[in-house]
């Protein structure tokens, strides 16, 4: 009986670790971009809408987006999965659907490739 009790607490603290702490249905960035092999980026989307943010990856990638204030100050950093392989296929491009937390002092989204910023989006050019 207490085997069993320890397996269920061990199953609920590894379910919490690894599930966000995220409300559902709450207000996100709606973003889509188009990544390229040569470091290029393509804007295909963003707005705000409603849902469940993307949890990052666990690990440090070579890709990150942050969100900055009208001031500039960092309000998010977070990795984001680009990869150009699938299974034993290498492409060029990939699209990525990342849905940051909304946050209404955002103006900025910078997207880099390691050190190198790929792109500043201004938010003002996407949203009314």
């Amino acid at each position: 009986m207490l085997e069993k009790i320890n397996l269920i607490l061990l199953i609920l603290i590894f379910t919490s670790l690894l599930l966000p702490s995220l409300s559902y249905g709450a207000n996100i960035f709606i973003i889509r971009l188009k990544f390229f092999k040569n470091d290029t980026l393509i804007v295909e989307k963003i707005k705000v809408g409603n849902g469940t943010e993307t949890v990052s990856p666990p690990l440090p990638t070579s890709y990150t987006i942050e969100i900055l204030s009208f001031n500039n100050s960092l309000l998010l950093r977070r990795y984001i999965p680009v990869s150009f392989w699938f299974g034993e296929i290498k492409v060029d491009r990939v699209t990525l659907l990342f849905y940051p937390p909304y946050l209404k002092e955002a103006r900025w989204i910078n997207v880099f490739h390691e050190d190198k910023l790929l792109k500043s989006i201004d938010l003002a050019e996407y949203l009314c």
